[in-house]
């Protein structure tokens, strides 16, 4: 039996509620996509979507480096912001306040 997105229902409520239901079913998505018919790629392609958009939109920021401060034998001396696995930051002694506003705004 083929899945089919309903008259009413557009594609990416049609996805979400796939994704939820593979999620809950305790089966992998090979299973999943062969009992509803689905391609396992659309719900890779759509799982991937979906959590990017939950993610927020991402904007990356430039941030000038002084060569004076890149070095192999340069002591650190400064503070390492930690966000989960996603991003780390160092700040040095010499940072620029103004760079660093704009990248902690970005990051949300």
């Amino acid at each position: 039996m083929e899945a089919s997105i309903t008259p009413t229902q557009s594609k990416e409520e049609f996805w979400r509620s796939h994704i939820t239901g593979w999620r809950e079913s305790g089966l992998n998505q090979r299973e999943y996509c062969q009992q509803h018919g689905l391609n396992k790629s659309a719900l890779v392609w759509w799982r991937t979507k979906q959590s990017r958009q939950a993610a927020g939109e991402v904007t990356l920021v430039p941030v000038p480096f002084l060569k004076s401060s890149i070095g192999r034998n340069r002591i650190f001396a400064g503070l390492t912001l930690v966000v989960g696995n996603h991003y780390r930051i160092e700040v040095g002694d010499d940072f620029h306040a103004p760079t660093l506003v704009r990248l902690l705004k970005t990051l949300g």
